[in-house]
């Protein structure tokens, strides 16, 4: 058993479960952000392409939310850190 009291198999099982679920996460946010971008960008749908603006606008949205989910993640992973250097030694 490892620390968390999980058996082998069932520790196999757990961290399968864990990527599917951030696989299913990043899906999730990616189709969130397109909606969003396109909601705010696309505005003539009388023609099959996006003008020139329209794809500045989405190339800048899609930016701010990569950069956006990167300065996330950053920070999390700070207090992640930050919260296993306060935990108390046994």
């Amino acid at each position: 058993m490892d620390g968390a009291g999980l058996n082998p198999a069932e520790s196999a099982v757990f961290e399968n479960r864990m990527k599917m679920l951030e696989v299913e996460q990043a899906t999730m946010s990616s189709n969130q952000a397109v909606q969003q971008c396109f909601t705010s960008c696309a505005r003539n749908f009388r023609t099959k392409k996006l003008d020139s603006s329209e794809e500045d606008c989405i190339r800048r949205c899609t930016e701010r939310f990569v950069e956006a989910t990167n300065r996330i993640a950053t920070r999390f992973q700070e207090i992640q850190s930050l919260a296993e250097q306060q935990k108390p030694t046994n």
